[in-house]
Formats: C-alpha cells, structure tokens, sequence
C-alpha cells in the first residue's frame, strides 16, 4: 500500500484490487467538475432530494448520495444531512470523523 504525506492528496485507487482487497462502487462515476458540485450542493441547499437531483444532473443516485456526503464532509452543505438521533435526544453529524 503506497503511503503519502500531508501535502499530497489521495489518487485513485490507493491499493491494487488483488488479494483480500475489493475496489467497491468501480461502476460509478465518482468524479464531478466542480460546477456540478456546485449545483448538486444548490439543489440540496433548496430543498431537492438526492434522487431529483440524479434525474436533473442524469446520474445515478449513488453517485450523488456519495457526493453529497463529500460536500457535507467539507461543510458545504447547509440543509442537515446525514443526521441521527441519539438515545439522549441529541443530534449527531456522522459525516465528520469520530
């Protein structure tokens, strides 16, 4: 496995998919330009699901699901995403890092 330092950032795929490894969602397309980030994050912002935001963008749900949750990562979303409900009540952002 190859390993970088801070000021590199991560290439596609980082491990070769041989031995126990499996490269999951290789039939997605998980490169976006920044516009259509951009956009995806808009139509988020403004109410639209992820699923009417594939049919408008014409990709697959996945694909926006999973860039959503890069943009939420990133603190670009401004509508909730990806929250749960604890036992006390409280809400929790499982899109940052435990």
């Amino acid at each position: 496995m190859k390993t970088m330092s801070k000021a590199q950032k991560p290439t596609m795929p980082l491990i070769q998919p041989t031995g126990d490894y499996e490269i999951i969602f290789d039939d997605l397309e998980l490169a976006f330009r920044k516009k259509q980030l951009k956009d995806i994050a808009l139509f988020y912002n403004h109410g639209k699901e992820p699923e009417e935001i594939a049919k408008t963008m014409q990709r697959h749900p996945l694909e926006i699901f999973l860039a959503l949750v890069d943009l939420a990562r990133k603190n670009k979303l401004k509508r909730p995403f990806a929250y749960r409900r604890l036992k006390h009540g409280k809400a929790r952002d499982v899109t940052t890092a435990y």
